[in-house]
């Protein structure tokens, strides 16, 4: 074999040796990403866990604030507490479905959920102004405006449970 034959072969092997870290790189690539997509499910999974358990041991003050009933200041604290983890969370949903499917139905959902609860609008009108410009919360106004000038069917039945 002479020298020629020799490069030959070694830019054969080199050329495999490169194809084959390429796969083994998508294969990576594509490993992190599923794993990713479990760890998000599962930091999403214990979110709503944490909310509902908000919820749950806290289920009169809750279902008072969302009506717009009147609140004690330990009892709007409570509730305050709750439905910041809820917007947060449902602000987290909205990011992940964005990131992996490029849409999200989250601001509206969220707008028919803030719709029917007077207590739970008022908390968002005061807590997120018009005047906080961008991103969700503009959508969410975006919804709401809709939906109080008839361009939208406002939302069917209220429901106290957290989504």
């Amino acid at each position: 074999m002479n020298s020629q034959q020799l490069n030959d072969w070694i830019q054969v092997i080199g050329i495999f040796g490169v194809m084959a870290s390429l796969i083994f790189v998508g294969v990576q690539l594509r490993q992190d990403r599923e794993h990713a997509m479990a760890q998000t499910f599962l930091d999403t999974a214990a979110s709503f866990i944490d909310v509902s358990d908000l919820v749950i041991s806290n289920a009169d003050v809750w279902v008072r604030a969302l009506d717009g009933e009147e609140l004690s200041a330990e009892e709007r604290l409570i509730f305050e507490q709750i439905a910041l983890a809820w917007y947060r969370r449902r602000l987290s949903q909205h990011n992940t479905a964005a990131s992996l499917r490029g849409e999200s139905n989250s601001p509206r959902s969220t707008a028919h959920t803030i719709y029917n609860h007077p207590g739970l609008r008022a908390w968002f009108d005061s807590n997120y102004p018009a005047t906080l410009a961008g991103g969700f919360t503009a959508e969410i106004r975006h919804w709401l405006e809709r939906i109080d000038t008839g361009d939208v069917t406002p939302p069917g039945e209220k429901s106290y449970v957290v989504r």
